[in-house]
C-alpha cells in the first residue's frame, strides 16, 4: 500500500511539471524575491560589509509565507553585526553569483560555505556559523532498491547535485566521478524525482527541507561521506582586525550557535 502511495505521489508530482511547461524550466526557477533584504544604517565614513547568502533552507531562505530571508545562519551572522556594531547590508542572490562577488569585491562576505581545502586561502573565514549534522550525503528515492557500500558503488550510478556547491566539486575530483549539475537545489531533487538521476549529493540536512519545499517525498540516505562546518568566507581585503573581532564573538555565541542547529536538525526531521 504504501509503495502505490508513493507512485501516484511521484505521477503527480510528474504531472505537475507538464502543467506548468518543460521540466528544463521549472529545474531552473528561484524565488520571485527581492534580492535585498535588509539594510543596517551606517555613519558617515563607516565601511559597510555587504552580505550574500543563498536560497539553502534550513540555514538560509525566504519564507515563502512571510517573505522575510530566515534561517539558523542568518540569525547568527545577524547577532554576530549586531554585537560587532557592524553596519551591513543583506542579499540573497544565486550561489555562484554570491561566491564569485565574495571573492572578487571589497568588504564583501558569502554565507553559508564550505570551509575547503581548495577555499582555504581564497578567503578570510569567520566561523563556524553553523554545524552540519551529518556531513555530505547521497540520496536515493524512497522506491529505489540501489545499495551503496563505497564511494566506488557511487561512481557506477548517475548523480546530480546543485553546480558549484563544495560536496559536487568535491566528488568531481574523484577519478571516474561524473555529476549532472543543477542551478538549484530544487531543482537537483526534481532530476532526481524525474528519473534523470539515480543519487543526489547534498548536505544530510539540507537533503530533506529541500525536498519538502519542493513538495516530493523526502529522500532515503544511500551512503554517507563525510562531515564539515559551515564558514562566512569574506574577501582577503576585508580589515583583518574586523574578522578576528567576529571570530572572537562568535565563539561566545557558542550556545546559541549550538541551539541553531539543533534546531536547523529538527526541521530537517
Amino acid at each position: 500500500m504504501e509503495m502505490r502511495a508513493f507512485a501516484l505521489a511521484v505521477r503527480i508530482f510528474a504531472a505537475g511539471f507538464l502543467a506548468v511547461g518543460s521540466f528544463g524550466s521549472a529545474v531552473h526557477s528561484t524565488p520571485a524575491v527581492n534580492p535585498i533584504a535588509e539594510t543596517d544604517v551606517a555613519e558617515a565614513g563607516e565601511t559597510v560589509l555587504t552580505l550574500l547568502t543563498e536560497q539553502n533552507a534550513p540555514y538560509n531562505f525566504i519564507n515563502p509565507k512571510t517573505g522575510s530571508l530566515e534561517g539558523s545562519s542568518v540569525v547568527l551572522v545577524r547577532e554576530l553585526m549586531k554585537q560587532a556594531s557592524v553596519p551591513y547590508t543583506l542579499k540573497l542572490l544565486p550561489w555562484r553569483r554570491a561566491y564569485r562577488q565574495a571573492m572578487n569585491r571589497a568588504n564583501t562576505c558569502v554565507f553559508v560555505a564550505n570551509r575547503t581545502p581548495d577555499r582555504e586561502d581564497l578567503f578570510q573565514w569567520v566561523g563556524p556559523v553553523t554545524a552540519s549534522e551529518g556531513g555530505w550525503v547521497f540520496y536515493k528515492r524512497p522506491d529505489s532498491d540501489i545499495q551503496i557500500n563505497s564511494i566506488e558503488d557511487v561512481k557506477k550510478h548517475v548523480v546530480v547535485g546543485r553546480g558549484g556547491s563544495a560536496p559536487v566539486n568535491e566528488f568531481r575530483k574523484l577519478e571516474g566521478a561524473e555529476v549532472l549539475a543543477s542551478l538549484t537545489g530544487k531543482g537537483a531533487v526534481e532530476l532526481l524525482y524525474f528519473g534523470r538521476a539515480d543519487l543526489w549529493l547534498v548536505g544530510a540536512q539540507d537533503g530533506p527541507v529541500t525536498a519538502r519545499l519542493a513538495g516530493v517525498p523526502e529522500p532515503v540516505p544511500a551512503f554517507s561521506w563525510f562531515d564539515f562546518e559551515l564558514y562566512m568566507a569574506c574577501h582577503k581585503e576585508v580589515n583583518p582586525e574586523l574578522i578576528e573581532k567576529l571570530n572572537h564573538i562568535n565563539t561566545s555565541l557558542l550556545q546559541l550557535r549550538l541551539d541553531l542547529s539543533k534546531q536547523a536538525l529538527s526541521a530537517a526531521k
